[in-house]
């Protein structure tokens, strides 16, 4: 069972850190899918989200220049990111509200 401390956690992390977002299909079919990604260096920390999500860690990445990081991603879409999305919206920005709303709308369109 996922705990309230661990939703306002992941609210905070996506604040920052997070990409809400409509991944559109590769098929060029206008169709796409509600999509929340979380990228950074902390694997971690992404290995907390993706336990969260109960998805798998995606990565290592890179490192692309000398001196950075290797990256890993946690990624939700579909059906658990709108559910996701509907929990947090009450604890983001106004940025990211908005885009969370803009997500929502399509995926309610499609």
């Amino acid at each position: 069972m996922i705990d309230t401390k661990d939703i306002t956690w992941l609210a905070g992390l996506l604040e920052g850190e997070g990409c809400f977002r409509w991944l559109r299909s590769r098929h060029g079919n206008g169709k796409g899918t509600p999509t929340i990604v979380l990228a950074m260096s902390d694997e971690d920390v992404v290995k907390r989200v993706a336990d969260l999500w109960a998805r798998p860690v995606n990565g290592p990445y890179g490192p692309y220049r000398p001196g950075n990081l290797k990256t890993y991603k946690a990624i939700v879409f579909g059906n658990q990111a709108i559910q996701w999305m509907m929990t947090l919206y009450v604890l983001m920005g106004t940025r990211r509200r908005n885009k969370i709303q803009e997500v929502v709308q399509k995926w309610k369109n499609q």
